[in-house]
C-alpha cells in the first residue's frame, strides 16, 4: 500500500483581531508527491487537529479538529484555554486515508475580558 507524503506545517501565527476566543491561523505547503516518490493524485483535503501540548512538545490532549479542502493552504483554528496550543496536520486521500502529521505549536496572544458591567 502506498502512503503518501504531507506538507510541512510552515507558519502558526495567531491573528491580532480582537475576539473572546483564541484565534490562530495555519499555512501548510501542499504535498506533491506519495512517499516512495511517485505523484501524489489523490489527494482530497486535510484534517486539522488541535489541543494541548505534553512537557517534551509533543501533541497532547485533543481538543478539535477540522477537515479542510484540498484547494485551501491556510486554516483559521479556534482553542479554547489552551497555552501553548499544539497542532497536528494530516492529508487526506481518496481511500479517506491521513497521512502521518506533521506537528506545530503556538501561544495565542490573550483573548479579552467580558465588560464588567452594562447601564
Amino acid at each position: 500500500m502506498k502512503h503518501f507524503a504531507f506538507f510541512l506545517l510552515c507558519v502558526l501565527a495567531v491573528s491580532t483581531a480582537p475576539a473572546y476566543a483564541a484565534k490562530m491561523h495555519v499555512t501548510w505547503t501542499p504535498p506533491t508527491q506519495n512517499t516512495d516518490g511517485t505523484p501524489l493524485t489523490d489527494l482530497t483535503g486535510y484534517r486539522i487537529e488541535w489541543g494541548s501540548c505534553n512537557a517534551d512538545g509533543s501533541f497532547g490532549t485533543y481538543q478539535a479538529g477540522i477537515n479542510v479542502a484540498m484547494t485551501a493552504t491556510a486554516a483559521w483554528i479556534y482553542p479554547t484555554g489552551l497555552n501553548p496550543v499544539c497542532v497536528r496536520a494530516f492529508s487526506i486521500n481518496s481511500a479517506n486515508l491521513l497521512s502521518p502529521a506533521v506537528f506545530a505549536s503556538g501561544t495565542p496572544k490573550p483573548t479579552l475580558s467580558k465588560p464588567t458591567q452594562l447601564n
